[in-house]
């Protein structure tokens, strides 16, 4: 453990603590958000977090897609109709090998954006990425392959 953060800026050190605080308590903040907090780039807390991650006898856990939900949902002050159709699309597209490459609070954004368009709740695509740390591009080419894996018959769940 000792020597694990030499070479790196305190801030890095920190927001990557920060950040496998946050994981660990299962708090649902992303690197984009920490980062900012600590006015230092993404890429120094990600790199900086691999290198505590790997440092330390037992792994930080990732934290659930629910946990994603529940925070955006409130912080979009979503109905009780919306985040049930939300809650039910997880549980399908989560399953799904196609989308375990898509980050869990892009594919939490994407299938609120889906839900809440279904249920006339309409959030502006730059509103649900801007809380879900993601770009408005990423946003919309998730929430295409969701509903594709949603929609088509052949990708249904077994």
């Amino acid at each position: 453990m000792r020597g694990l953060f030499r070479g790196r800026s305190l801030p890095a050190s920190a927001g990557a603590a920060l950040y496998a605080a946050c994981r660990r308590y299962r708090l649902p903040h992303t690197l984009v958000e920490v980062s900012a907090a600590l006015g230092i780039r993404r890429w120094e807390v990600g790199r900086a977090f691999k290198t505590l991650n790997r440092g330390l006898s037992s792994k930080v856990p990732v934290v659930s897609l629910g946990a994603y939900l529940k925070r955006y949902s409130e912080e979009l002050a979503l109905s009780p109709a919306v985040r049930s159709t939300v809650e039910e699309m997880l549980s399908v597209a989560s399953k799904r090998p196609e989308v375990s490459g898509v980050s869990p609070h892009g594919l939490v954004a994407a299938l609120i954006y889906i839900a809440s368009e279904q249920h006339g709740e309409k959030k502006t695509r730059s509103e649900i990425a801007r809380l879900g740390s993601v770009t408005e591009m990423t946003l919309r080419t998730t929430t295409k392959l969701v509903e594709k894996l949603l929609n088509d018959p052949a990708h249904a769940s077994p």
